[in-house]
């Protein structure tokens, strides 16, 4: 999927692996990546870091981010269990959330919120915040395999 430099939400089914392709539509040869994700946006907050790839040749810009099953069973729900095709439009991964849907957030609990950096591998290291946006977590049921 190709995304523009900016905002991007995410869905994320607790004690399930997620992954997404991204095609960032920039060179990244020499380049890298990084995206993390965080319940607060204090500095002293706990961060899980995802796994990021650049898919060869990196001058085509497509990355997989990528979160293991063990990652996202510590991650605590924050919306109630509906209709899928309310909460996710699987051609863009958008959240899709509108406005008066926001009563479907679990009372109490906010979104986790995440980025996707590029830098450079320079020792002043140029880093470009690419994406950043919030996280919706849905309720696992089966949480040991």
């Amino acid at each position: 999927m190709s995304v523009q430099n900016g905002l991007y939400n995410l869905t994320i089914q607790q004690s399930a692996t997620f992954g997404i392709v991204l095609d960032l539509d920039l060179d990244l040869t020499g380049l890298g990546v990084r995206a993390q994700l965080t319940k607060h946006l204090h500095p002293t907050s706990p961060r899980v870091t995802f796994q990021t790839f650049i898919e060869q040749p990196a001058s085509e810009g497509r990355i997989i981010v990528g979160l293991t099953s063990d990652q996202t069973v510590n991650l605590t729900p924050n919306i109630y269990p509906i209709d899928w095709s309310q909460v996710i439009d699987w051609d863009d991964r958008d959240t899709g959330l509108q406005p008066h849907e926001v009563d479907l957030l679990i009372p109490g609990r906010r979104p986790y919120y995440w980025d996707l950096v590029v830098y450079d591998g320079s020792p002043e290291s140029i880093v470009n915040r690419f994406l950043a946006g919030e996280i919706l977590v849905t309720a696992g049921v089966t949480l040991d395999v």
